[in-house]
């Protein structure tokens, strides 16, 4: 197998086991949950919305046909999606800004800087707060419109960024760990140890998402 497609099956299957784990400590449902992903399909609109880091765009396209509909210039490496009904945030990982989306009906790219060099996850709880991952400066942002409004800084590279409910997840890369907030006011809510093999890729923590 190819070494960029091993790399890919092995982020892969932590991810799998972060589910698993994170379904089984929890003890119950989630009856909201926002996590970020690279895709996303608004079925209403009948539309896939995707993240082409490579391309510096955001690309629509019709979910049945896969026909391209339209191209969105965003510099700085889309790599994340989050959306939150009609709102769409984009993480960028080469860029001290994030884009959003305020009305995909009417899909108009706004640039909101933040403080950090490069996001790469993020996740919107139910009052519609956004949370960003910026693993580079160690730390996680809330912003709420198009304000940074609290900045939490970190031991380890956040790289992941879920919200289940009323607690925010935050995943530090390399370090095994997966740190708790309280989405009302960032308090530290404990953390979870993931206890992994050592092995290639092993305690790297890349992905969250909430279990329903």
């Amino acid at each position: 197998m190819p070494r960029g497609r091993w790399r890919a099956a092995a982020q892969l299957y932590a991810f799998g086991f972060l589910l698993m784990g994170s379904a089984c400590s929890s003890g119950s449902e989630p009856s909201y949950g926002s996590s970020s992903s690279s895709i996303v399909l608004l079925e209403e609109q009948g539309a896939l919305w995707l993240a082409s880091p490579d391309d510096d765009e955001l690309v629509r396209i019709d979910a049945n046909t896969l026909e391209v509909l339209e191209r969105l210039p965003a510099a700085g490496g889309p790599v994340a999606l989050a959306r939150s009904e009609n709102r769409l945030a984009v993480a960028l990982r080469r860029a001290s800004e994030l884009v959003l989306i305020e009305d995909l009906s009417r899909p108009e790219l706004v640039r909101v800087p933040i403080a950090c060099g490069g996001s790469s996850s993020l996740a919107f709880s139910a009052d519609g707060s956004l949370f960003v991952s910026c693993p580079s400066d160690r730390r996680w942002l809330r912003i709420e419109g198009q304000e940074v409004t609290q900045r939490v800084e970190l031991e380890g590279k956040p790289r992941a960024v879920a919200v289940a409910d009323d607690t925010v997840h935050v995943s530090l890369s390399e370090l095994g760990r997966i740190e708790r907030y309280a989405v009302a006011d960032g308090t530290s809510l404990g953390a979870l140890e993931i206890d992994l093999e050592s092995g290639f890729s092993a305690s790297q923590l890349d992905a969250l998402a909430p279990v329903d």
